[in-house]
């Protein structure tokens, strides 16, 4: 049997037994229910999308290009900066002992592991084609490919970010002399972009009032911005088409992108054998490391921590500083601190120079911070429910046991709190120069945020904690993604806005008795009075819900719970 024949038949193996994990999974109700949650969410889309004339805002449909190459463009810098994904490349203990000694080339390697992952891909493209439904005149077939097209360009594009990070990390100079062609193509398009930006700033400030979208429109069109958004536009253009004639008309550039990101890849072996190689290790850490309960080590290189813990000091305290240090590290706190800065600094110039900007600005940022109130409890998961499967571990700390669950809470409100805080201080800065926003309640706003920021965000991790030691069975332990996923987050959503609505209910019925009591000192006294009040009565329920969680912890069991650890 040739080489070529052996890897088909360990992708058509490894595929038909992957579905039939997964369709056995179905047969226990945590799994079930998501999933049917999951195809419920998407065929309400569907139905929605059938329902509604997109055509009827003529705004939103002439920056819908628009808003689809900044989005393509924010993932790809994100890729660059912050990814550090490299499941594609990871092997199996049987896969590096058996395939990399064997006689096949490194290329045909890359092509298997390129032909793996096509079935994600494919699973994807059909839940978005669902999604985003068929435009009157675009068969089916055409909005697919563009689907495909658009996502096996930015799977190509991490993959190759991969290789350039991974042989710059290891070779550093020697690297970045063989990845100078690569390095110069991302300067220059860096530098066109950071042009493109300083050129539609320039245009909306020199506008006059009530001409900003003029001015827009008009920067668009200028060369420099064509220029530099050309590239991005020509990979959306099939997603974007209206019809038949212009979806063959933006093929060709896509497919053009999507064979040169191919090329750009596939000549990259060298690298792929080193990235490959230290992914499949970690991978094969992190399994040994879960069934010892251990830590990983030697696998990869963290940066130093935020802040140095002390020799001596209550116990708790180490968990939280634990917590905050596994998404705070020394190396991205600088990052995220520079940039919050360079952010408040821009907002109160452009509160200067361009007031309505600066106050949409603003206004965003402030409605994700009370965005975050309601799923970021969700998405920030250093505490319980990411150390759940060291359970054992946990309890032979010198930590009592509503202590524990407190201090795993905190963590995870820290760092929500600290997210928020960093959005409302520069949507804030953005509306300090609004002469229609009054800077004495705007002052109020952030006295406010801070007495109940941490204490409705404590509340929130209790409960998500709480959750996690109550119903261990259905807490997702380990990533997962698809139609599951999605009902996943679903159901815990549904529970977890319920709960907290539950939980609210007494400190905002006490806090709005001590403001009206209040009154008579004055509206914005009696806000922040108001506003302490539910904060203490929402701090002493959330320790009363330690109280109980912590006796939970005491007595659960994961392997009679059926939680999965590998």
């Amino acid at each position: 049997m040739s080489a070529r024949r052996a890897l088909l038949y360990l992708l058509w193996t490894g595929t038909r037994n992957r579905i039939r994990r997964q369709v056995a999974r179905l047969r226990h109700p945590r799994y079930a229910i998501a999933v049917v949650l999951g195809l419920g969410y998407v065929l309400f889309f569907a139905i929605q999308n059938r329902t509604t004339n997109s055509s009827s805002d003529p705004l939103a449909l002439e920056f819908a290009p628009l808003f689809l190459t900044l989005g393509v463009v924010a993932m790809l810098m994100w890729s660059w900066l912050f990814s550090r994904e490299r499941s594609a490349l990871k092997f199996s203990l049987a896969e590096v002992h058996f395939l990399f000694p064997a006689p096949v080339a490194r290329r045909t390697l890359l092509h298997y592991k390129l032909a793996g992952t096509q079935l994600v891909v494919l699973l994807n493209v059909v839940i978005w084609v669902v999604l985003l439904g068929v435009r009157p005149g675009l068969p089916v077939m055409m909005r697919a490919v563009a689907v495909w097209s658009l996502l096996t360009t930015l799977y190509l594009h991490r993959l190759g970010a991969t290789f350039v990070r991974t042989s710059l990390r290891e070779h550093q100079a020697h690297g970045a002399r063989r990845r100078a062609v690569t390095i110069g193509v991302l300067l220059a398009v860096t530098a066109l972009l950071c042009a493109a930006v300083v050129a539609v700033v320039v245009g909306l400030v020199q506008s006059p009032p009530g001409g900003e979208l003029d001015a827009f429109r008009a920067t668009l069109g200028q060369p420099l911005v064509q220029a530099a958004l050309a590239p991005f536009h020509a990979v959306i253009g099939p997603m974007v088409a209206a019809d038949a004639a212009s979806w063959w008309k933006a093929a060709p550039p896509a497919l053009v992108v999507l064979l040169l990101h191919y090329l750009w890849v596939i000549r990259s072996d060298t690298a792929f054998e080193e990235a490959a190689a230290a992914a499949s290790v970690e991978q094969a850490s992190r399994l040994q490391s879960g069934r010892q309960g251990g830590r990983r080590r030697g696998v990869q290189r963290y940066s130093r921590p935020m802040l140095e813990l002390s020799p001596s000091g209550p116990p708790s305290t180490a968990l939280v500083w634990k917590n905050v240090t596994q998404l705070l590290r020394w190396g991205n706190f600088r990052v995220w601190a520079t940039a919050f800065v360079s952010a408040v600094a821009v907002m109160l110039v452009l509160g200067s120079v361009a007031p309505s900007l600066a106050q949409a600005v603003g206004v965003l940022l402030v409605s994700w911070a009370a965005f975050l109130l309601l799923l970021g409890a969700q998405w920030i998961r250093n505490d319980l429910r990411s150390d759940l499967a060291k359970l054992d571990l946990l309890r032979g700390y010198p930590v009592a046991s509503d202590a524990l669950v407190r201090a795993e809470a905190a963590g995870a409100a820290l760092v929500l709190t600290l997210a928020q805080a960093a959005m409302l201080l520069v949507g804030m800065a953005g509306l300090w120069q609004d002469p229609s926003v009054d800077r004495a309640w705007l002052g109020v706003g952030v006295i406010v945020g801070a007495l109940l920021l941490p204490a409705l965000n404590f509340a929130g991790m209790m409960v998500q904690n709480g959750a996690a030691l109550l119903f261990p069975g259905w807490v997702r332990v380990t990533a997962s993604r698809g139609i599951e996923a999605l009902g996943q987050h679903m159901l815990t959503a549904i529970a977890y806005f319920f709960a907290l609505a539950v939980l609210l209910l007494l400190p905002a019925v006490l806090g709005t008795g001590v403001a009206w009591l209040a009154r008579g000192v004055g509206d914005m006294p009696a806000v922040m009075a108001g506003s302490a009040m539910a904060s203490l009565v929402l701090l002493g329920e959330s320790w009363l819900m330690s109280l109980w969680f912590g006796s939970v912890f005491n007595g659960t069991d994961l392997a009679s719970a059926g939680v999965a650890l590998d």
